[in-house]
């Protein structure tokens, strides 16, 4: 857990981590993420570019983790072939499983899952590439979506 939290640390100094990177590589590895129960949480995505958006974070998640456990090219090759492939029926099941004890959410999720497929999709891509690539542009475009865009915040949001 030391070693584990040492890199989670490296990751966190490099900037890239952010409020998105860590709370999904922690889960990734199936490291508990802790939210405050009573905590309200709004997140506006511009749906022009909320495919490009999910795609740099993934791309960074990726790459970060590369270089957080130093890698080798095995390593990284074996993680790209199979992240696209069991990524999207992963993340599928973890919803599904969440909604378990929620009848309420499962029409919505039912109507909306052509839409949590393809982000699934376009992550599994973005996470691949950054095994093998590195970042690219993605911590540019990921500044750009989730840092220095303006975004509706407010009352509306957290209803």
């Amino acid at each position: 857990m030391r070693r584990r939290s040492r890199q989670w640390q490296r990751l966190i100094d490099a900037g890239l981590a952010g409020h998105y990177l860590l709370p999904k590589a922690l889960a990734h590895d199936d490291q508990p993420v802790l939210l405050e129960p009573g905590a309200l949480v709004a997140h506006e995505h511009d749906p022009a570019t909320h495919y490009e958006s999910v795609f740099a974070g993934s791309r960074l998640l990726g790459a970060n983790r590369v270089r957080a456990d130093e890698w080798g090219l095995l390593r990284r090759t074996a993680y790209a072939d199979a992240v696209p492939i069991a990524m999207p029926p992963l993340q599928l099941w973890r919803l599904a499983r969440s909604l378990r004890d929620r009848p309420e959410l499962w029409w919505p999720a039912l109507i909306g899952l052509p839409i949590i497929f393809a982000s699934h999709q376009a992550a599994s891509i973005g996470e691949a590439l950054g095994y093998l690539f590195g970042p690219g542009d993605a911590t540019a475009v990921f500044d750009q979506h989730y840092l220095h865009s303006t975004k509706a915040m407010g009352p509306a949001l957290a209803e």
